[in-house]
């Protein structure tokens, strides 16, 4: 296999590879978690393509023999710089919708209670999270957790609210969740 070859499939794949890297990124489902998998695998065999073509074609391809492993490059400095900046996009994009979820709560459109129960998102918002809690604890502070995303085995991802601005470090979220990054003043980002 010469560079120029293997230079096409590395970059035709990591193109698919990228679309769906970041369709995963952004709205995590047990399916696209799968495709994901196998596409992840097949990246790793172009990576071990992409050497062999460079210590097998040096000689006569010189600084060409590289393109298919700088291809490979660009995709991984995508993944780790692109797609977290995308996740923030998306997430802008629909704060606006997230706090009306919470104004709705305020003002009695979506009834809680002080015990942390599934709320029934209303049609026009059920797109922003496959499931989604709430609680008003005894001060009054309302907790909302927006479960975005979800992979296999268990690992879910989203957004939680707390009207305090606060997330102490003894809570139940912070002991269910591997990471949690505030977005806002309000809002924060959280995998378990």
């Amino acid at each position: 296999m010469n560079y120029r070859t293997t230079s096409v499939i590395v970059f035709v794949y990591s193109l698919i590879f990228l679309a769906i890297y970041t369709k995963y990124s952004i709205k995590q489902t047990p399916v696209m978690q799968f495709v994901t998998t196998f596409m992840i695998m097949g990246f790793l065999v172009l990576l071990i393509a992409s050497v062999i073509v460079l210590f097998t074609r040096w000689k006569e391809s010189k600084w060409k023999s590289f393109y298919p492993l700088t291809i490979y490059m660009v995709v991984i400095v995508y993944m780790v710089i692109a797609v977290p900046a995308i996740k923030d996009i998306v997430f802008k994009k629909n704060l606006a919708k997230y706090e009306k979820i919470v104004s709705m709560i305020d003002y009695g459109e979506i009834k809680i209670d002080t015990s942390r129960k599934k709320i029934e998102l209303p049609d026009d918002y059920k797109t922003l999270a496959y499931v989604a809690f709430g609680k008003r604890d005894s001060e009054g502070v309302l907790t909302i957790e927006l479960f975005t995303g979800a992979g296999f085995p268990v690992k879910h991802s989203g957004y939680i609210y707390r009207s305090d601005g606060q997330l102490s470090s003894d809570s139940d979220i912070y002991k269910r969740s591997r990471y949690i990054k505030r977005k806002n003043q309000k809002w924060f980002y959280f995998v378990d």
